[in-house]
């Protein structure tokens, strides 16, 4: 702030406007007033007076500019000036991170929902499954007891039939009767025939094979509904950093000589020539590729691009300082975070070193999410809802640029990556 001495701030404002001096002048009296708060109020009239101290003057004075007061009151405005500023970027910073906190808490919320949904189901799974194993054994249980006892009532008579025989015969071996022992001989000789019970039995339910199985259907359906709710989980990632969704226009100045960006700064494609341009600094030449208009240096940001059947891209972000006149190459002063894709198949992420990436499904669209302050750039292919691949923990010194580079190959006509405004 600019020192103004001894003066108040009531002491550099107008008498008249009652605003801070503009152009401030000094009267014979010795008051001061803005120079044209008292050429309005003395109009076309010779004979004026102060109208502060009212002192009249016979003559129309001689306006003396009063050049210290005009300092202080200019020092005066821009300090007013400077502190309404900051006091708005902090207003506008503590609406930004109360926002954020009402994501975050949204966001919270969300996953703690999804989460506890996932965990019941799975635990509804693992408690059915229980329940019916529990009650597939207690059935067969049930039935090898019910069989068991059948089996005992059915030995139990034949016990008894058997025991009413030795009696009979017990009995006629004591007797001193031959006569009638011969009589009853036929009788006690025929014995009832029997079942043979040699190969009868009750089995033991192989309860442990009952345990396997319904252990392997509970991991069965625990897999199947665990990739299901996967899918709902990469679903809501996908539509969360899709909310902060930005709308890019290509920045033509900055394209290679090889591409051609469309009218509505949305597509860039490969040339069947090189066009002879300005070659400006910012110009990517022979580097290939170019940057979007819009730049980020703090908060989250996302946008997808369609790459169709594409052989060969560059995706991703890079710094404004990055070296536009040659090849990016991987180093950590390189500044970039690139998806790229070689030979058809070869996907790999770029920054200070290559990281080779196996991917099961060929992305159409891909998605990409920064977040700035966070340290963090996401690749997503937003086909199937699915992570690519981050980086983590970077620490960005200067803007992000979005960067596009459908690179040279065989057949250009068919070639473009073209920038979704809606998803």
């Amino acid at each position: 702030l600019c020192s103004s001495g001894q003066l108040t701030e009531d002491q550099l404002r107008c008498q008249i406007c009652k605003n801070i001096f503009t152009f401030p002048v000094t009267l014979p009296c010795g008051d001061n007033l803005c120079k044209t708060c008292i050429l309005r109020e003395w109009g076309q009239s010779v004979h004026c007076q102060c109208p502060i101290c009212e002192k009249e003057f016979n003559e129309r004075p001689q306006l003396q500019p009063n050049q210290n007061l005009s300092k202080m009151a200019n020092c005066l405005k821009r300090s007013k000036e400077t502190l309404n500023r900051r006091i708005q970027e902090r207003q506008g910073k503590m609406q930004d991170l109360r926002h954020t906190s009402r994501l975050n808490q949204e966001a919270a919320d969300g996953k703690a929902a999804v989460g506890l949904q996932v965990f019941t189901d799975l635990k509804r799974i693992l408690e059915n499954g229980s329940d019916e194993l529990l009650g597939n054994i207690k059935i067969r249980q049930v039935t090898a007891e019910r069989l068991t006892e059948r089996l005992i009532a059915e030995l139990g008579q034949e016990v008894k039939v058997l025991m009413q025989s030795s009696g009979n015969v017990q009995e006629l071996s004591s007797s001193d009767d031959h006569a009638h022992v011969l009589r009853s001989f036929s009788s006690i000789n025929n014995i009832p025939a029997m079942k043979d019970w040699s190969d009868i039995g009750v089995q033991i339910p192989l309860y442990e094979e009952m345990v396997r199985k319904a252990v392997v259907e509970a991991v069965d359906q625990l897999q199947a509904t665990f990739k299901k709710e996967e899918g709902k989980l990469k679903e809501a990632e996908l539509k969360r950093v899709q909310k902060f969704k930005v709308n890019l226009t290509l920045d033509t100045q900055t394209a290679d000589p090889w591409l051609i960006v469309s009218d509505d700064g949305k597509q860039v494609r490969l040339g069947d020539f090189k066009k002879f341009v300005p070659d400006l600094p910012k110009r990517f030449n022979p580097g290939g590729g170019v940057v979007a208009q819009q730049n980020f240096g703090f908060g989250r940001f996302y946008f997808e691009v369609q790459v169709m059947d594409m052989m060969k891209y560059d995706l991703g972000v890079v710094y404004e300082s990055i070296n536009r006149k040659k090849k990016i190459t991987n180093s950590k002063e390189s500044g970039h975070w690139i998806l790229s894709l070689r030979k058809e198949n070869e996907y790999k992420a770029r920054a200070s070193h290559e990281i080779p990436l196996s991917l099961t499904h060929r992305p159409q669209r891909i998605g990409l999410f920064v977040d700035y302050d966070e340290g963090l750039v996401s690749f997503y292919d937003v086909g199937i809802a699915e992570h690519i691949f981050s980086f983590n923990d970077c620490s960005f010194t200067e803007r992000l640029y979005p960067f596009f580079n459908p690179v040279l190959q065989s057949c250009p006509s068919v070639i473009y990556i073209y920038i979704y405004e809606d998803t």
